[in-house]
C-alpha cells in the first residue's frame, strides 16, 4: 500500500502542473500566422488610422473582420466577383520577392543568410513596387529605357520615373571597395552583386506625399473620406497670394476674457519642377467673440508669394493646430503650371 501511495503522489502532482502550464497557455493570445502574414505585408498600403486599430484587435475573430473589411473597401468594383486591387498587391508581392530579394530565379537558391534577406518585398526597391507600383521608365546609369527585370549593368544607384505622379525616385547603393564585383558562379550569369548590401531609398517630400496618395488611390470613392485629413484643409494660388482654408470645426479654441482664440502654424514647402526651392513657417493666431465664432464657417489666411520663374510648381502645406494636445496636422496640395 505504501508503494502505490508512492507512485500515486508523484503523478497527481505532475497532472497539477500540466493542468497548469495548459492554464497559462489557453490564457495566452497566441498570433495567427495568417494574421500576422497579412499585416506585416498590408501594413504597406495601410493608413495610419488602420496600422493603430490593427496593433490593438484583441482577438482572432476582429482580426479576421478587420481584414475583410480592408480589402472591401478597396475593391474598385464590388459588383464583380474579383478584387482587382487586392490580385494586384499580390502579383506586386510576388514580383518583389523575385526579383528584388536575393532569391535567384535561375538557379533555384538564395544568394543571401537566410529566408528574411530572400523576402524582396523588404526591400527598399521593393516597398516602392508595391506602394507604387512599376514605374514608367527607369535610368540604370544608361539612359532612361523600360524596366528590367534586373540591373545587368551593377549600376550604383537607380532612378524610377512615375509620370502618373510626375514623380522621380532614387535608390542608391553603396559597394565596398572590395566587393566592387561578383566572383561568385553567378558572375559568369551577369548577375548583380548584391550579396551583402542593396540599393536604399532617397527619400524627398515629394515622395511622401505621393505615396500617402498612392494609397489613398486604393480605396474606394466611398470610403475614402473615412481616412483623409487633407479634405479638411483647402488651398489655392491666385496672382501671388496663397490661400489657405481650414473649416472652423477643425480647429480648437481656447477661451480667455470672453474671446475664442485659435493658434495655427502654416508650413509651406514650394516645390519647382519636382525640386524644393522655397519653404514659408508662418504662425498665426485668430481672436473671435463667440457670435462671431458661431457666424464663420472657416478661417482663412492669406501668405503672398511671387513665383520666380515659368514652369510646374507645388505646395505642400501642412496647418498645424497649436492648441490641440497632439498638435493636430492638416495637409493639402496645390498643383499649379505656370
Amino acid at each position: 500500500m505504501k508503494k502505490m501511495c508512492y507512485v500515486i503522489i508523484p503523478v497527481t502532482g505532475l497532472l497539477w502542473i500540466l493542468f497548469f502550464c495548459g492554464c497559462l497557455i489557453l490564457n495566452r493570445s497566441p498570433k495567427d500566422p495568417f494574421q500576422e502574414s497579412f499585416f506585416e505585408k498590408a501594413r504597406l498600403i495601410m493608413m495610419d488610422e488602420e496600422i493603430k486599430t490593427y496593433q490593438t484587435i484583441p482577438d482572432k475573430e476582429a482580426r479576421d473582420r478587420f481584414i475583410k473589411e480592408f480589402w472591401k473597401i478597396r475593391d474598385p468594383d464590388p459588383s464583380t466577383e474579383e478584387n482587382e486591387n487586392k490580385i494586384e498587391f499580390e502579383n506586386r508581392i510576388a514580383y518583389a520577392n523575385e526579383w528584388f530579394g536575393n532569391w535567384n530565379t535561375f538557379v533555384g537558391r538564395s544568394r543571401g543568410r537566410g529566408k528574411q534577406m530572400d523576402r524582396g518585398w523588404r526591400t527598399a526597391r521593393g516597398r516602392i513596387y508595391i506602394i507604387l507600383g512599376p514605374p514608367d521608365y527607369v535610368n540604370y546609369d544608361m539612359g532612361w529605357g523600360p524596366m528590367r527585370t534586373y540591373n545587368t549593368g551593377g549600376s550604383s544607384f537607380e532612378s524610377w520615373y512615375y509620370q502618373r505622379y510626375d514623380l522621380i525616385v532614387n535608390f542608391y547603393r553603396r559597394v565596398p571597395e572590395s566587393q566592387t564585383i561578383d566572383r561568385s558562379p553567378f558572375f559568369d550569369m551577369g548577375m548583380p552583386y548584391i550579396n551583402q548590401w542593396d540599393y536604399e531609398l532617397s527619400p524627398n517630400t515629394h515622395l511622401l506625399y505621393m505615396i500617402e496618395e498612392a494609397k489613398i488611390g486604393m480605396i474606394h470613392p466611398d470610403y475614402q473620406k473615412k481616412f483623409t485629413k487633407e479634405s479638411a484643409l483647402e488651398g489655392e494660388y491666385i496672382q501671388g497670394i496663397i490661400y489657405v482654408r481650414i473649416p472652423v470645426d477643425r480647429v480648437l479654441f481656447k477661451e480667455k476674457e470672453g474671446y475664442l482664440y485659435s493658434s495655427l502654424n502654416i508650413k509651406i514647402e514650394i516645390h519647382k519642377n519636382n525640386q524644393k526651392i522655397d519653404e514659408i513657417m508662418v504662425d498665426k493666431e485668430f481672436s473671435y467673440s463667440e457670435a462671431e465664432a458661431l457666424d464663420l464657417s472657416e478661417i482663412e489666411v492669406e501668405i503672398p508669394y511671387v513665383v520666380s520663374d515659368w514652369g510646374n510648381y507645388i505646395f505642400y502645406l501642412i496647418v498645424t493646430d497649436l492648441n490641440s494636445m497632439n498638435q493636430t496636422k492638416y495637409r493639402a496640395v496645390i498643383k499649379n503650371d505656370f
